[in-house]
């Protein structure tokens, strides 16, 4: 059985500190049949040095002006060859080297989207995250995007609407998923992320709204209550950090779908 061709699209803006390592990621896959795509929002920081010192490892660079990181990442979209595509931003990495040759060196069906574990990387520990059911799709979003991979066929039937500053990766899937795509788990973490930054995990009020549009149905009450634990959380781990960061491992060690692994 012949190779699927993977792509793996990553979306920067001045992100110096943390480019190499995601390209790093990428580019040290065993897995051979790669194309890979950077798109760059013409960074001023010397992003776009660092990306060229591995150009001959790169499919595609495009560094110019866009409307955002969905804009960015329809750009992807579009230039993308393979029979799937990732989306690996930057700061992101895959857990490990071998995670493509993992999933597709074997055969996979008529499936529109392959997803499966993520690890989180929070400042009182290590986390993996396996995804919720698929029906939670109906709500929000199950699983951790940089830990999927979606078809060529689906991306470019639903690109991103970026009409969604946040939750437009959210929007896919659940068109998609409404539309009767084929998904398909499998239980091996694929990426590594820090998730206490980045623009879905700070603007909890703009998720709420972007949430009502998609599902036709209010989250304010979600977005008032995040904001006062996030008043409370703020004050205890100024007063004890070392009570908030035990406070904080001990409460996602007990979440549904959490696992503590470091």
């Amino acid at each position: 059985m012949s190779k699927y061709k993977v792509t793996v699209v990553t979306v920067c803006y001045n992100a110096v500190d943390c480019i190499e390592k995601t390209i790093l990621s990428v580019i040290n896959q065993t897995y051979s049949n790669i194309e890979y795509i950077i798109i760059d929002g013409k960074s001023s920081d010397g992003t776009l040095e660092v990306i060229n010192k591995y150009q001959g490892k790169i499919d595609v660079i495009i560094s110019e002006k866009d409307k955002g990181i969905y804009d960015a990442m329809n750009k992807g979209l579009r230039l993308a060859k393979g029979d799937f595509i990732n989306f690996m931003n930057a700061g992101d990495t895959f857990a490990d080297d071998m995670v493509l040759e993992k999933l597709f060196s074997q055969d996979l069906g008529n499936n529109d989207v392959i997803y499966g574990n993520a690890i989180f990387l929070k400042p009182f520990g290590k986390f993996q995250l396996k995804p919720e059911p698929l029906s939670a799709l109906e709500e929000h979003m199950p699983f951790c995007h940089q830990s999927c991979f979606i078809s060529k066929k689906m991306g470019t039937m639903y690109p991103f609407n970026i009409k969604y500053k946040i939750l437009a990766d959210y929007n896919q899937f659940k068109s998609i998923y409404l539309h009767g795509g084929h998904f398909q788990y499998f239980d091996i973490d694929i990426s590594w992320y820090e998730s206490s930054c980045g623009v879905s995990a700070t603007n909890w009020k703009e998720m709420a709204i972007e949430r009502k549009l998609i599902n036709k149905k209010s989250y304010l009450l979600d977005y008032y209550r995040v904001t006062i634990n996030g008043f409370v959380k703020s004050i205890i781990s100024k007063v004890s950090p070392r009570y908030y960061n035990n406070l904080m491992r001990k409460i996602y060690s007990e979440k549904p779908y959490h696992k503590l692994v470091d």
